[in-house]
């Protein structure tokens, strides 16, 4: 209140007021991180920023329906820019990271200006090559591929087959279930484009693909190999996981 009078009668003429509050040296931040895809393992946060005193740092994962448990301390007084390690935190979608700052007793204003959780994925196994088999004679000029493989998290894959001449090493077709669902059938996951992959090859869907024209030849001698692509293991950048090629397996048309 700057000047006037109270009540109509008593003159003021001091000036009241509440001082300027400094910058907050207390602090509580939390976010809930999804990682875009079931990670094979969470392995480590680190923050960066200032934190003269530290922060306390906590995180709690959640699996697919998003419950998380109770929150782990990480370190009572974590450092900007040190990657402090996780452990036991596998098969997971989602983190919560707690960071609660208080740097009163060191005078300075913390902040946070990033946080990073590194997080591994694990390619699927390499197929297993069902048909045609190794050593195989009499199969047709469009023969029919089949395969299947597993994976630690237990999503579904996508295959990619490789058709080469009997050296193994000239490709004279490229198959790519990512690129094109002609030919293949028997798909169960992501309406109808994928194949089931669960952890053990009991648990997975056989995948089958049928060669399209233009057939290969009579008499000849072909090598093939495959990949098995996990589109649900992509990492921020849209890039999937890497395939994994199984053994190139040779069989062999031969005229009757």
């Amino acid at each position: 209140m700057i000047g006037g009078t109270t009540n109509g009668s008593i003159y003021v003429n001091d000036v009241q007021h509440l001082p300027l509050l400094s910058p907050a040296q207390f602090g509580h931040y939390e976010r809930v991180i999804d990682l875009g895809t079931v990670v094979s393992s969470i392995d480590s946060i680190v923050y960066n920023g200032t934190a003269k005193c530290g922060v306390r740092l906590q995180y709690a994962s959640a699996e697919g329906a998003g419950t998380f448990g109770a929150l782990t301390n990480v370190i009572p007084d974590a450092v900007p820019g040190v990657t402090y390690a996780l452990s036991a935190e596998t098969s997971k979608p989602y983190i919560r990271v707690v960071v609660t700052l208080d740097d009163q007793s060191c005078g300075v204003t913390p902040t946070i200006t990033d946080i990073t959780v590194n997080y591994s994925v694990t390619s699927p196994a390499a197929p297993t090559l069902s048909a045609p088999a190794s050593g195989a004679v009499n199969v047709s000029t469009l023969p029919v591929f089949t395969l299947i493989t597993t994976d630690t998290a237990d999503i579904y894959a996508r295959y990619k087959i490789l058709v080469y001449q009997s050296d193994c090493s000239t490709l004279i077709r490229t198959i790519d279930q990512t690129a094109s669902q002609t030919g293949w059938s028997g798909q169960d996951a992501q309406v109808s484009t994928a194949y089931v992959m669960g952890t053990t090859l009991a648990a997975s869907i056989l995948a089958t693909h049928s060669y399209q024209a233009a057939a290969l030849s009579l008499n000849a001698t072909y090598c093939w190999k495959a990949a098995a692509i996990d589109p649900g293991g992509a990492i921020p950048s849209g890039a999937s996981r890497p395939p994994n090629y199984s053994q190139a397996t040779r069989y062999r048309r031969r005229q009757r």
